[in-house]
């Protein structure tokens, strides 16, 4: 049946997890500096890796956001499939390779990409690639590969609001 973690991942497509740092369900509060400081480096470079994989868009050719189209990963299989949220927005974690990602909308055609997934932990920011749906048929011989270095990826000062502000959310929950 699973636990709420499962439910969220499955039904909210959030990805949830708890991390144990000691044996002691409720140590007191005089331990948690202690804990913070033992962990720090380690905690740090585990949240980085939410910058792990692709997100985007789905839009229309006219840019308007495309809700609920299906975003999917050929060999994964999702018992309920990832979809995009209001604002067309999704993404999907990743580890570093080659993707070949299919998107289908209401409406819209299926839009089929080859993707290359570069280890990008060090720019903070996952592979951005947005899908433009087409109401018409496409050309089958377009050239669908793209690689990471095609897309943006968060700049200096992008990166470090990012860290900083994982740091003091981090840093929040811990006190």
């Amino acid at each position: 049946l699973g636990g709420m973690q499962d439910f969220n991942y499955i039904w909210g497509q959030c990805f949830e997890l708890t991390v144990e740092l000691s044996c002691c369900k409720n140590p007191p509060a005089s331990h948690l500096e202690e804990y913070w400081h033992e962990n720090q480096e380690s905690l740090i470079n585990f949240l980085k890796l939410v910058h792990l994989g692709i997100k985007g868009q789905v839009l229309n050719m006219d840019g308007t956001p495309i809700k609920n189209a299906r975003v999917e990963i050929h060999g994964r299989q999702n018992k309920y499939p990832f979809r995009t949220n209001e604002w067309g927005e999704y993404y999907r974690l990743l580890l570093p390779g080659s993707y070949t990602v299919n998107v289908t909308g209401p409406k819209v055609e299926s839009n089929v990409k080859k993707l290359q997934v570069l280890n990008n932990l060090e720019n903070f920011s996952a592979m951005v690639f947005d899908f433009h749906m087409n109401t018409t048929a496409r050309d089958p011989s377009s050239s669908n590969f793209a690689t990471q270095q095609d897309f943006g990826t968060a700049n200096g000062i992008q990166q470090n609001i990012i860290l900083l502000l994982s740091i003091m959310m981090f840093s929040v929950l811990i006190c």
